[in-house]
């Protein structure tokens, strides 16, 4: 009996391409499930009662959120240029999205009268950043080939 094996050409970059397009998907609702996560455990936080009031609890860990998001984007977008990371990498696509969010809960407070404008102001850099992180992943560079090492 003789087995026969089937490969793909090696050169196929259009294999390639759509398994990491596929990838990016993964990723993207991968980040979607722990960020859920992540503002689940917020509302454990936001019906303890404190002494400062309801609510001041998840208002500070959204700051917290906030700066770590806003402070860690730089970060991962000089691994992207110096091609430590990928735009279709993980830990570049859960920063883009985490960006994202902060910036858009931030509109949607503004828009219900539950922030001020100051607020507005300081956490659109977050939407700003998030949005063209997004962008690089899905829309500008969607198949972008580049030598990198995965965390």
């Amino acid at each position: 009996m003789q087995v026969i094996q089937i490969r793909a050409p090696a050169n196929n970059k259009h294999n390639n391409s759509i398994m990491n397009f596929s990838k990016k998907y993964l990723y993207l609702i991968l980040s979607f499930c722990i960020l859920t996560a992540f503002a689940c455990l917020l509302f454990l936080f936001y019906f303890k009662d404190g002494g400062l009031g309801k609510g001041f609890s998840i208002s500070i860990i959204y700051m917290w959120t906030r700066q770590f998001a806003l402070y860690g984007a730089p970060l991962v977008i000089l691994l992207r240029v110096i091609k430590v990371l990928s735009n279709s990498s993980f830990v570049y696509i859960l920063t883009g999205l985490l960006n994202f969010t902060v910036g858009l809960v931030i509109i949607i407070l503004y828009t219900n009268n539950l922030a001020e404008r100051t607020w507005l102001q300081q956490y659109l850099w977050n939407l700003i950043i998030g949005v063209i992180m997004l962008l690089d992943t899905f829309i500008i560079f969607p198949m972008a080939e580049l030598p990198r090492k995965e965390f």
